[in-house]
């Protein structure tokens, strides 16, 4: 702690020689109100937060001490510019609306329209076990990418993410559909082929499912779950039966 007091007397100093530069007035406010438990921290953090609006760290602890002090509608504003000023701030949003206010909805709303935020903000939920929550994002997700699917130029990774929820949702067929357009545009993608066989096989379609595991193996021929898939293709009773039909 002497040395933790030492640290604050030097950010002081540095106020005093830049009276005007917001982030020092923002760190040497966490100290003191966060580790200190002292309460001029809390009033240094807002100089430093007006200061210095436009740092994303000034305005994520601002938005921090707003949940401290239970003011749950400035936090959201607070956060709300530093994931503008900085999106790699937003799995900490995420954290603290989740976890510190019990309020999801806000973690769903504040990913919006983008797909890889609803795609991580689904999985704290399942790894939470609020499933249908995560369904919400899904059901957010795969509007939007049906929409990007429409567009003539939508890449490979966009038809295969839509793949992922179809296959979730048991909606099979859409699934197999959609990842053949994605292995039509990035035919080198082991993992989604190999996602492909998957579906191929639940559908019942094991000679394809075993073709597709073989395609896996010549792109890449110590995949070791393309190996392990294809031989269990191979023994199954539909394949037999399939083999029996051919001519």
């Amino acid at each position: 702690m002497p040395t933790v007091r030492d640290i604050v007397a030097e950010f002081h100093k540095t106020s005093i020689t830049c009276p005007t530069y917001g982030p020092s007035y923002s760190m040497v406010g966490q100290i003191e109100k966060f580790i200190l438990n002292e309460d001029c921290g809390a009033e240094r953090i807002r100089k430093g937060f007006r200061l210095a609006p436009c740092d994303p760290i000034a305005c994520f602890v601002a938005g921090y001490l707003d949940v401290f002090e239970g003011k749950d509608d400035d936090c959201v504003r607070n956060f709300e510019r530093a994931l503008e000023l900085d999106g790699a701030l937003f799995k900490d949003v995420v954290s603290i609306y989740v976890n510190y206010l019990s309020r999801p909805q806000l973690a769903i709303s504040t990913a919006g329209d983008d797909i890889g935020r609803l795609h991580y903000v689904a999985s704290v939920f399942e790894d939470m076990q609020y499933y249908d929550l995560a369904e919400q994002c899904r059901e957010k997700m795969k509007i939007s990418l049906e929409n990007r699917c429409k567009e003539p130029d939508a890449p490979a990774w966009v038809f295969a993410s839509l793949a992922n929820i179809y296959g979730k949702q048991q909606e099979n067929k859409a699934a197999i559909e959609c990842y053949r357009r994605a292995l039509a545009l990035d035919y080198a993608q082991v993992h989604w082929r190999l996602e492909l066989a998957k579906l191929l096989a639940r559908v019942g379609m094991i000679q394809e499912a075993i073709r597709e595991a073989k395609i896996c193996l010549q792109l890449r021929p110590n995949f070791e779950p393309a190996r392990k898939l294809a031989a269990d293709f191979s023994v199954h009773p539909a394949a037999f039966s399939e083999e029996v039909k051919s001519p």
